[in-house]
């Protein structure tokens, strides 16, 4: 029996080899680059898993506002047969588990894995080796209208090696009992082990008006940092610097901003509480720069993700909100336009929020700058999932995002309704408003970067626009034809299984990790061709509950070379490789990765001086007017802009000298250029 069991090891071993070595079937030179995806159907993928959401007199919207938020899904290769798995995650259906059988044949093994042992109201989903053992197993975060902290425990199922499962998040010290959203696995202070953030929130407002909650259980709805010691995890979120306050958090992503090599954070908080952004100390401690590094965000966070989404080298941040694009929508489900409720929240947060998704991009100088609106991406009506993504295998990251609420919660015309109801009303006719409340289902939105930070919707044209109530997605390669196939989560509709049928060129890295971290989370790839690069991050946990497949995924276009790859690991060795070719999988070993001296080759940016060096100490003083109150309807103020400027030769000496006019009761300024490039200042009078 030993040596039947040994034979069938090798076997694998070499199967998976092969699986990893080998070239795929691609034409290496496509005529015309093409993307799009096809829709399988339930009768050809196996895969019928429905989130579907049954109301009740005592449980609807008005019982539970976040009712309607959806779940996540997980891919992973649970047997390491070189076909990814999927998980998906349900709110009162049970949680499901499908087993790849190739060619996009997947067999439910939900209660022979012994997954569906313990229901409950799951959200986040999370694929991880947390024990190291070769096998990836599952970690799930509950939430739900349930007070009792026993129903929310989140799971932690252990893979045995078999196709079966065991629930250890006790002997793991995970067994989380917050309303959790989401974790993300990574390695905080690069030990080499995995250490774990778990996304909290309190209960939903509606239940807090209804229970009183024991000053005891307070500290169950924070966010919680945990640090792996030897294999059991360790609460350690205040010594770390990890907010105590009660937040709607959403999602989490876990990348390095700051290119220190030290994974840092952000979290995507919902209402009127702002986002996190954690910078790594490197010391085990994080600092939140959430002020210091983002101007603006959005007000209602919901899925985030983070990615190089100009090949600049840094990690760019996309958040999404909920604001419609299209005219009758955006009217229908306006929120009120309240000037000193913004005001407020500037007040209290130190931010600006405003709603719409932001695409953050990374200056390198510790400042990123929103383009949502730039780039078209901004509204997408009620959007769940981000993720940057390259979809047609061109090289360039797109974005998909999944849209859609079973109600329209926000619907004016409802909320109307709502507000002339007498206080008499009873549950029965509470029930049959949430009934009959408006429901339209969505496309889910599709932006191909064009390049230059532009974007196009091409949902319908690659067959994305299915309307749906889509909420968790992940991505990977289901089929190993080199690109990345969809998998989205809905409510009240079967799941999405998209095939993409791309024909760019591409390259992956599997990675062969440590014996703390198999699956090299956190390990960074760079390749290198005709003075280009692509930069990304093996991080799973992206996008709105919901984990992506393992390693590392390029797209390449027309392109049938690569000059260089780097694969940078935890601690900063690197595995180098050249003259590579591509439409293969590379396999990165940490054991092989050797010590590199790395060269500071950040970007040079113009303005290497501030204004200050060179003279110039103008700080405009906007005086307080609300225009809001006298036109409602206007877009933003128009009266804030800032002061204008003008440049030109003033004295006639050749040299440009520059004007800056001033607010209400400010006067303008006049700086003089000298011959050393310095500025003197002439104050002028008000009104001159």
């Amino acid at each position: 029996m030993k040596l039947r069991i040994t034979h069938f090891k090798i076997t694998l071993f070499v199967l998976v080899l092969f699986l990893s070595c080998q070239e795929s079937k691609r034409n290496l030179n496509p005529k015309k680059l093409v993307g799009g995806f096809e829709l399988l159907s339930p009768n050809q993928t196996g895969i019928d898993f429905n989130n579907k959401i049954k109301e009740g007199i005592k449980f609807n919207q008005y019982f539970y506002t976040q009712i309607y938020n959806g779940s996540g899904v997980a891919v992973g290769d649970i047997n390491n047969d070189g076909l990814l798995d999927i998980f998906f995650g349900g709110n009162q259906e049970g949680d499901r588990l499908y087993l790849n059988k190739g060619n996009f044949k997947f067999e439910d093994i939900s209660k022979s894995s012994k997954i569906t042992q313990s229901p409950g109201w799951t959200w986040g989903v999370t694929m991880v080796d947390i024990n190291s053992d070769g096998y990836i197993d599952i970690y799930v975060s509950r939430n739900g209208a349930s007070m009792n902290p026993k129903d929310r425990k989140n799971r932690l199922f252990i893979n045995n090696k078999d196709l079966t499962f065991t629930e250890s998040s006790s002997k793991y010290g995970l067994t989380d009992a917050g309303f959790s959203s989401q974790a993300a696995f990574f390695d905080m202070d690069n030990d080499g082990d995995l250490d774990m953030y778990q996304v909290n929130q309190p209960p939903d407002k509606k239940l807090l008006l209804i229970n009183k909650i024991p000053e005891k259980r307070l500290k169950l709805y924070q966010d919680r940092l945990y640090r792996n010691d030897n294999g059991k995890f360790k609460d350690i979120s205040k010594e770390a610097g990890i907010s105590s306050e009660m937040i709607y958090g959403l999602s989490i992503n876990t990348s390095d901003f700051n290119n220190d090599g030290f994974t840092d954070l952000y979290i995507s908080n919902d209402y009127y509480d702002f986002d996190f952004m954690y910078l790594n100390n490197g010391n085990g401690t994080f600092k939140n720069t959430t002020n210091e590094n983002i101007k603006h965000m959005s007000q209602n966070s919901m899925g985030s993700d983070t990615g190089d989404i100009n090949n600049d080298g840094l990690m760019d941040i996309m958040t999404t909100d909920m604001t419609p694009s299209d005219h009758y929508r955006s009217k229908m489900n306006m929120a009120t336009m309240d000037s000193k409720t913004f005001k407020d929240i500037v007040k209290k947060t130190g931010n600006y929020q405003y709603m719409a998704n932001t695409l953050q991009i990374n200056s390198g100088k510790g400042q990123f700058s929103d383009i949502g609106n730039l780039a078209g991406i901004a509204y997408t009506d009620w959007s769940w999932a981000s993720l940057l993504v390259d979809l047609d295998n061109d090289g360039h990251k797109d974005i998909f995002v999944t849209n859609g609420i079973k109600k329209d919660l926000d619907n004016n015309d409802y909320k109307t309704l709502l507000s002339n109801l007498e206080k008499g009303t009873s549950l029965d006719e509470l029930f049959n408003l949430s009934k009959n409340a408006p429901a339209q289902r969505i496309s889910n939105y599709v932006f191909q970067n064009q390049g230059n930070y532009g974007f196009k919707n091409v949902a319908k044209e690659w067959g994305l626009a299915t309307p749906s109530f889509s909420s968790g997605m992940a991505y990977g390669d289901l089929d190993n034809d080199g690109d990345l196939d969809l998998v989205i989560n809905n409510m009240e509709d079967t799941a999405f299984i998209y095939k993409n049928n791309t024909n760019g060129n591409f390259l992956k890295i599997k990675l062969e990790g440590s014996n703390k971290n198999t699956m090299g989370i956190g390990t960074k790839a760079i390749i290198y061709y005709d003075n280009k690069q692509q930069i990304t991050e093996n991080v799973l946990t992206r996008g709105y509950l919901s984990s992506v497949a393992p390693d590392i995924f390029f797209g390449l276009g027309k392109q049938t070379k690569i000059d260089s790859l780097k694969v940078i690991w935890h601690d900063g060795k690197v595995n180098l490789f050249k003259d590579i070719k591509v439409n293969r999988t590379l396999t990165a070993f940490y054991k092989k990765a050797k010590e590199y001296t790395f060269i500071n080759s950040q970007k040079s940016f113009l303005a290497q001086k501030n204004a200050t060096e060179l003279g110039i100490d103008f700080q405009h003083q906007e005086n307080e007017f609300d225009e809001f109150k006298e036109e409602i309807l206007l877009p933003h103020n128009l009266s804030t802009e800032g002061p204008f400027s003008a440049v030109g030769d003033i004295n006639g000496d050749g040299l440009e000298d520059l004007f800056i006019g001033g607010a209400v009761n400010q006067s303008g300024v006049l700086y003089l250029q000298t011959s050393k490039g310095k500025f003197i200042k002439k104050n002028l009078n008000p009104g001159h």
